[in-house]
């Protein structure tokens, strides 16, 4: 299962919500939308039983390739799990991005961690939480911006994880957001 934990300015919360999609070309698909960010930007799940959830991530170096917001929108085009990790390798990208990727039907969820200069895939083998920065072991070293509530966040999520072995998702992010300290954007 994937979930995940909208963070952003309450001022648009009431301008946002999921919308269906039938394109000319590539399948139909789902997504979370909210104003002017492109369908694919944080969940959606696609025709073809691909889904998707996304954290935006802040390497400092960024490159001279497509955004995250681009990529991610162009990935509800793959068929696969195969074909979006190969087009998130061969694609030029610029900044970083976090995504989980699972196909229904199937018994594989994928971390998915990118910076400009790398592409990092992980089999999620338990349950995990992942917030906006770079962890994965290749890129941890990556020089990022990561703010406290980020921090904050993966810290805490993964303290809920570690005591319970079969603790419901959502708690973990409900908790997340009652918990925040107030000083913790």
């Amino acid at each position: 299962r994937i979930v995940h934990q909208m963070a952003g300015d309450p001022d648009i919360a009431a301008h946002c919500g999921v919308a269906e999609f039938r394109v000319d070309q590539g399948p139909e698909f789902a997504a979370f939308i909210s104003p002017g960010m492109l369908p694919g930007h944080a969940v959606a799940v696609t025709g073809s039983g691909l889904c998707l959830a996304v954290n935006a991530v802040q390497p400092e170096a960024c490159g001279a390739g497509i955004p995250g917001i681009v990529l991610t929108r162009a990935l509800l085009n793959m068929p696969d799990l195969s074909s979006a990790i190969q087009f998130l390798n061969d694609a030029p990208r610029r900044g970083g991005f976090h995504l989980s990727l699972a196909q229904r039907g199937g018994s594989v969820l994928l971390g998915i961690e990118t910076t400009a200069d790398a592409v990092s895939v992980q089999h999620a083998k338990a349950p995990a939480v992942h917030t906006n920065h770079l962890i994965h072991e290749p890129l941890q070293d990556v020089a990022q911006h990561i703010t406290p509530s980020s921090r904050w966040r993966l810290e805490h999520g993964n303290a809920a994880l570690e005591h319970n072995d079969d603790i419901d998702p959502l708690s973990v992010l409900t908790g997340l957001r009652n918990d925040a300290p107030t000083d913790v954007p």
